[in-house]
């Protein structure tokens, strides 16, 4: 069975994204790159919400041809613009990047089929209020948890309204040069 694997930077006090959406807080050094690509070699599914899928392939699918891209970019672009992608929304018109298909709800049976499927494993990036539904479905595997050392007092929460409570297992801790801290659970 294929593992879902639920990876977000997250801010000290839990939020992905800042009052108005804001990503700036992000901090980006050598070994995030190297984590993002060390997991993206393990994926060949995506799994996101409508603003999360508007973004990430509106970013990725121009990497190959940047010339101002980053070095790692670019295996990562290949890699990620090669994966089926999902995503889930209510009045997304049209998934144009790469092979995507368009869930309009998350659907246990569903979820369950993609992670019986052949291949690797699926990854889910962002998209909190699909995240808490997967958890309370009890269908994420590993939640890798990347800590910012910063504090953001509001904006979008990655954990506010789940329910039931969801007991974790710490798997492994890894702190980074720039003071963000991996730590990946799965559930207990």
């Amino acid at each position: 069975m294929k593992k879902l694997i639920v990876s977000n930077w997250i801010s000290l006090d839990g939020f992905i994204s800042g009052p108005h959406g804001e990503l700036d807080w992000i901090l980006g050094d050598g070994r995030l790159a190297e984590y993002e690509t060390e997991l993206m070699r393990q994926v060949d599914t995506t799994l996101f919400g409508r603003k999360t899928y508007e973004q990430l392939s509106q970013y990725w699918s121009l990497v190959p041809n940047n010339p101002q891209a980053i070095d790692w970019e670019k295996p990562y672009a290949q890699m990620i613009n090669a994966a089926h992608h999902v995503a889930v929304s209510h009045d997304l018109a049209a998934a144009g990047w790469g092979r995507s298909t368009i869930w309009r709800d998350l659907d246990r049976k569903r979820v369950e089929e993609l992670k019986g499927g052949p291949g690797k494993a699926i990854l889910m990036f962002g998209s909190a209020s699909i995240v808490q539904e997967l958890a309370a479905l009890g269908l994420v595997d590993e939640f890798h948890l990347l800590v910012h050392p910063v504090l953001l007092v509001g904006g979008t929460r990655l954990f506010d309204q789940l329910e039931p409570r969801v007991k974790l297992q710490r798997l492994s801790v890894e702190p980074f040069e720039s003071g963000i801290v991996k730590t990946v659970y799965r559930p207990a």
